[in-house]
């Protein structure tokens, strides 16, 4: 089941038509490595857990990945990305998001840090630049 998953995700990756679909695909195949479901998001999983266990890990890794993407998607990004699932996936409400073990957690916390180390200062940095942007137009 989990190489499965893990291929479908990869598959997914190669086949992807644009930039933003290949950023949504990379996403998914991080979530099947770390034991979620290859059609979820990272996003997507925090947000459901945050919202349904409630518990310090998944409120943590939501306060990061929320606080990296606020620029883009504002308050809430794990949870507007776990209700974009919802209702757009398919037969999503056949599949549930998968918890994993305790080394796919985590993988999955390092994954989520190294990320957003990356990410948000390129995020914060492109929104600095075009609010200036716009207040010179």
């Amino acid at each position: 089941m989990y190489l499965n998953n893990l291929w479908r995700a990869v598959l997914a990756v190669l086949t992807s038509r644009s930039i933003l679909h290949f950023l949504l695909n990379i996403d998914r195949l991080g979530n099947a490595i770390c034991a979620g479901y290859y059609e979820f998001t990272i996003s997507g999983r925090i947000g459901y857990y945050a919202k349904f266990n409630g518990n310090r890990y998944w409120l943590l890794l939501q306060w990061v990945v929320d606080s990296s993407f606020y620029p883009i998607d504002g308050k809430d990004h794990c949870l507007r990305a776990y209700c974009w699932e919802k209702a757009y996936i398919r037969n999503s409400k056949n599949k549930k998001h998968r918890r994993g073990n305790d080394i796919a957690l985590t993988l999955l916390s390092i994954l989520v840090l190294l990320a957003c180390l990356i990410l948000t200062p390129i995020i914060w940095l492109i929104s600095l630049i075009q609010s200036v942007k716009q207040k010179f137009d």
